[in-house]
């Protein structure tokens, strides 16, 4: 604990076990620390000013050290939630018209999608919260929303089995997939787009627009799915185990 008291207290600790009246000493620096604003300072000098262990007394009890102690713990407190406080808050409300299905950043975080239950989705800007566009050609709920990895396409899945890409610069909508699509990822290249839901899985070519469907020998429900970094490993969880397919 002594090393990290600035230097120019260093001089008391020399002292601690000869001088009882050092002590004191330490209280009244931690005072002095405190009105500095140096809590942690002041903290740590009371706590060197007070016995370790009461049951054996290595040194006198100062009422004072303990008094600073608290003092500066009750202080720092105080900071920290003011800080938070100050660093945590709200900046604007992004008004929908339904319930709200799924949200997500752009990964360039310039942009937020929202997907929502009326077949409505909207693209906001992260930094104004305005409007950018509003794509609204989901004829059912929209379940989820995902942007490719440059942040310039969007993919949309709805409940009626309906998957469209959006040109997020001009909200066109680009292709339009009749495939199951519960949940959706893109390929780290951003041209292969994995969607599933319950036991269907499928991949598709963001370029020529054609997909395939993925079948295995094993029956079971979909949860989630996964493509690896270098693009080559789709992983597809259910129950109680895990798919992988090379790419």
């Amino acid at each position: 604990m002594i090393e990290v008291i600035p230097l120019k207290y260093g001089p008391i600790f020399k002292q601690v076990f000869s001088q009882p009246k050092v002590f004191n000493q330490l209280a009244s620096y931690a005072e002095k620390e405190i009105k500095k604003g140096n809590l942690m300072t002041a903290m740590l000098l009371a706590l060197e000013a007070l016995p370790k262990d009461m049951s054996k007394p290595d040194r006198p009890y100062v009422v004072e050290a303990k008094k600073q102690l608290f003092h500066a713990v009750f202080k720092f407190s105080d900071m920290s939630e003011i800080f938070n406080a100050k660093q945590i808050s709200e900046r604007f409300i992004l008004a929908g018209d339904s319930h709200i299905n799924h949200i997500a950043f752009s990964p360039d975080g310039k942009m937020i999608v929202t997907a929502e239950d009326n077949g409505n989705v909207n693209l906001w800007n992260a930094n104004n919260g305005q409007l950018i566009h509003s794509l609204t050609e989901h004829e059912d709920s929209v379940s989820q929303a995902v942007f490719s990895p440059d942040s310039l396409t969007l993919a949309t899945s709805s409940w009626n089995e309906v998957v469209y890409l959006w040109n997020v610069d001009n909200g066109k909508r680009l292709h339009k997939f009749n495939l199951n699509g519960d949940m959706l990822t893109f390929s780290p290249d951003g041209l292969t787009q994995a969607s599933m839901r319950k036991e269907s899985i499928f991949l598709w070519n963001i370029e020529s627009s054609e997909s395939i469907e993925l079948h295995d020998d094993e029956q079971g429900i979909n949860h989630h799915l996964a493509i690896n970094p270098n693009g080559r490993l789709l992983a597809v969880s259910r129950k109680h185990y895990t798919l992988l397919w090379n790419l």
